[in-house]
Protein backbone atom coordinates (compact mmCIF):
# COMPACT_ATOMS: atom_id res chain seq x y z
CA UNK A 1 0.00 0.00 0.00
CA UNK A 2 1.49 3.53 -0.79
CA UNK A 3 0.93 6.62 2.09
CA UNK A 4 -1.75 8.86 0.66
CA UNK A 5 -0.38 12.01 -0.54
CA UNK A 6 -2.89 14.02 1.44
CA UNK A 7 -2.10 11.68 4.40
CA UNK A 8 1.51 12.71 4.07
CA UNK A 9 0.70 16.47 4.48
CA UNK A 10 -1.09 15.94 7.12
CA UNK A 11 1.36 13.70 8.76
CA UNK A 12 4.63 15.78 8.33
CA UNK A 13 7.98 14.33 6.52
CA UNK A 14 9.78 12.72 9.47
CA UNK A 15 6.61 10.50 10.07
CA UNK A 16 6.30 9.15 6.81
CA UNK A 17 10.10 9.04 6.68
CA UNK A 18 10.07 6.98 9.84
CA UNK A 19 7.12 4.62 8.58
CA UNK A 20 9.25 3.89 5.29
CA UNK A 21 12.39 2.99 7.03
CA UNK A 22 10.28 0.72 9.95
CA UNK A 23 8.77 -0.78 5.88
CA UNK A 24 12.27 -1.52 4.92
CA UNK A 25 14.41 -2.65 7.47
CA UNK A 26 10.81 -5.21 8.79
CA UNK A 27 10.11 -6.04 5.39
CA UNK A 28 6.67 -5.56 6.38
CA UNK A 29 4.12 -3.43 4.58
CA UNK A 30 1.78 -0.33 5.12
CA UNK A 31 -1.22 -2.34 6.07
CA UNK A 32 -3.21 0.67 7.10
CA UNK A 33 -3.05 4.65 7.10
CA UNK A 34 -5.26 7.27 8.67
CA UNK A 35 -4.58 11.23 9.05
CA UNK A 36 -3.31 10.30 12.78
CA UNK A 37 -0.85 7.39 11.39
CA UNK A 38 0.20 4.63 9.58
CA UNK A 39 0.87 0.90 10.69
CA UNK A 40 3.49 -0.89 9.28
CA UNK A 41 2.41 -5.03 9.43
CA UNK A 42 0.73 -5.58 12.83
CA UNK A 43 3.39 -4.45 14.65
CA UNK A 44 4.28 -1.26 13.82
CA UNK A 45 2.62 2.26 14.08
CA UNK A 46 3.16 5.73 13.38
CA UNK A 47 1.80 8.55 14.84
CA UNK A 48 2.00 12.27 14.16
CA UNK A 49 -0.63 13.11 16.65
CA UNK A 50 -1.65 13.41 20.20
CA UNK A 51 1.46 11.69 21.90
CA UNK A 52 5.02 12.38 23.51
CA UNK A 53 7.96 13.36 20.67
CA UNK A 54 9.22 15.90 18.92
CA UNK A 55 7.74 14.57 15.56
CA UNK A 56 5.24 11.93 17.12
CA UNK A 57 5.63 8.68 18.57
CA UNK A 58 6.42 4.70 17.59
CA UNK A 59 4.45 1.62 18.94
CA UNK A 60 5.83 -1.69 18.78
CA UNK A 61 3.70 -4.17 19.32
CA UNK A 62 5.46 -7.70 22.01
CA UNK A 63 3.36 -10.30 23.39
CA UNK A 64 4.84 -9.07 26.55
CA UNK A 65 5.79 -5.91 27.77
CA UNK A 66 7.29 -6.81 31.29
CA UNK A 67 9.76 -9.35 29.43
CA UNK A 68 10.46 -6.76 26.73
CA UNK A 69 11.23 -4.29 29.53
CA UNK A 70 13.68 -6.83 31.10
CA UNK A 71 15.54 -8.09 27.87
CA UNK A 72 15.70 -4.63 26.68
CA UNK A 73 16.91 -2.51 29.81
CA UNK A 74 19.52 -5.73 29.97
CA UNK A 75 20.56 -3.92 26.38
CA UNK A 76 21.01 -0.42 27.55
CA UNK A 77 17.52 0.37 26.65
CA UNK A 78 16.02 2.93 29.88
CA UNK A 79 12.02 3.15 30.24
CA UNK A 80 9.76 5.80 32.10
CA UNK A 81 8.29 4.46 34.69
CA UNK A 82 6.03 7.08 34.85
CA UNK A 83 4.42 6.52 31.52
CA UNK A 84 3.52 2.85 32.33
CA UNK A 85 0.12 1.42 32.44
CA UNK A 86 -1.03 -1.66 33.83
CA UNK A 87 -3.47 -4.58 33.23
CA UNK A 88 -5.58 -5.99 36.12
CA UNK A 89 -2.66 -8.65 36.78
CA UNK A 90 -0.53 -6.15 37.48
CA UNK A 91 1.50 -6.67 34.26
CA UNK A 92 2.62 -3.73 31.94
CA UNK A 93 0.44 -3.23 29.00
CA UNK A 94 2.02 -0.38 27.62
CA UNK A 95 5.43 2.20 28.48
CA UNK A 96 7.56 4.63 27.15
CA UNK A 97 11.00 4.72 26.36
CA UNK A 98 13.25 7.23 28.31
CA UNK A 99 14.52 9.18 25.40
CA UNK A 100 13.33 10.51 21.77
CA UNK A 101 15.08 8.54 18.85
CA UNK A 102 15.36 10.62 15.90
CA UNK A 103 12.61 13.10 17.10
CA UNK A 104 10.23 9.94 17.95
CA UNK A 105 9.36 8.63 21.44
CA UNK A 106 8.88 4.78 21.27
CA UNK A 107 6.40 3.21 23.37
CA UNK A 108 6.29 -0.99 23.69
CA UNK A 109 2.45 -1.94 23.93
CA UNK A 110 0.97 -5.47 24.54
CA UNK A 111 -0.12 -7.06 21.65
Amino acid sequence: MKINEKIREKMGSSAVKAAKMLSLVSGMPFTKESAKGIFVGTDFEVMKSKGPGTHGHIGIKTNNVDRAVYHLSKLGVEFDETTAMYNDDGSRKFIYVKDEIAGFMLHIVQA
